[in-house]
């Protein structure tokens, strides 16, 4: 989680403050470590790397016909491509990741949707 520098904190009240001034309402800033999981966006990694996997083999099969890599067996190529899809989700996980495959709209609910949960968890629904 990013830490806040003493300026980063007075200019966030300041801010909060500026805004608060303009309005009846109180603002409460809040700091999570993510806004959601994006678990799509893993599986959808490892989906394609599974199917990159699997047109490269296809394409190395029928390019070199001698070679026979996979020993004749298709069950070779259900391994790889199922290595591929664990590797692909994993690296799904990261955050560069998350952001290619996942829309801005997607993400923008998300984090709406966590801070209308983080407002209740905290409270804040009880307060005038």
């Amino acid at each position: 989680m990013m830490v806040f520098t003493e300026q980063n904190r007075m200019a966030i009240r300041i801010a909060v403050e500026a805004a608060e001034r303009r309005t009846r309402g109180e603002i409460v800033p809040m700091v999570v470590p993510v806004s959601a999981l994006y678990r799509d966006a893993s599986h959808l990694a490892g989906l394609i790397m599974a199917l990159l996997a699997l047109a490269l083999l296809v394409a190395f099969d029928y390019g070199w016909e001698s070679w026979h890599w996979s020993g004749g067996h298709p069950g070779w190529s259900v391994i790889i491509a199922l290595a591929a899809y664990v590797l692909g989700s994993l690296a799904g996980r990261s955050p560069s990741v998350i952001r290619l495959l996942t829309s801005q709209d997607r993400m923008k609910r998300k984090v709406e949707l966590r801070a209308q949960r983080a407002f209740y968890e905290q409270g804040l629904h009880k307060t005038r």
